[in-house]
């Protein structure tokens, strides 16, 4: 599976299967040209940051998606060990829907769940 199909199954799952108190959404972190990596720099865009970030009832957990062979930058390495200081979860290197629902159902509750 590519990360971009990998992309568009876990927003299909989060959309079905987050509890309605909880809000998600996906950081697009990478600039389509040079100018406007700049820009977006300029404003405050970090290297590494994982792919999605989800609220629930206070917390921050954050989620970076793989394609089967992709692997972490050294950014993204770095960003993983500082939101860890600040004390977020953060599941690295998420490589399936699957990984992704039995993570986020130590959280919590899920309006849905994948068939079995």
């Amino acid at each position: 599976m590519t990360e971009f199909r990998l992309h568009a199954a876990c927003k299909q799952f989060l959309d079905t299967a987050l509890p309605a108190d909880a809000c998600w959404f996906h950081i697009p972190n990478s600039p389509r040209n040079k100018v406007a990596g700049a820009k977006l720099k300029k404003m405050g865009m970090k290297a590494g940051m994982p792919d999605i970030c989800i609220h629930y009832r206070g917390e921050t957990l954050y989620v970076e998606l793989k394609a089967p062979k992709g692997r972490l930058s050294p950014a993204q390495k770095d960003m993983q060990m500082q939101l860890a200081r600040a004390g977020v979860r953060v599941m690295t290197e998420c490589r399936s829907v699957e990984a992704l629902e039995a993570y986020l159902a130590q959280f919590m509750p899920l309006k849905a769940r994948l068939a079995a």
